[in-house]
């Protein structure tokens, strides 16, 4: 599965992640938006685990959020 993560200014590059990988990924690779503003909560990396890929995108001053999440999913495999 993929997910795309952004918050503020890097929220617009991971919808566009999402979007493209949408056409592109085979039908067996689940593509979701992850976030508050128009994506699925946060609660969508629950079953991530290994060969799930989280793009997570942010620009400095890094939101908190996004730090945690990707470090999270880093110890989820």
């Amino acid at each position: 599965n993929l997910f795309g993560l952004g918050s503020r200014s890097g929220y617009p590059v991971a919808s566009h992640f999402v979007h493209i990988m949408s056409f592109l990924a085979d039908g067996d690779r689940k593509v979701t938006l992850v976030g508050e503003i128009g994506g699925h909560g946060l609660d969508a990396l629950q079953g991530a685990g290994r060969g799930d890929v989280l793009l997570a995108v942010g620009m400095s001053p890094y939101e908190r959020t996004t730090i945690d999440v990707a470090r999270q999913s880093a110890r989820q495999g």
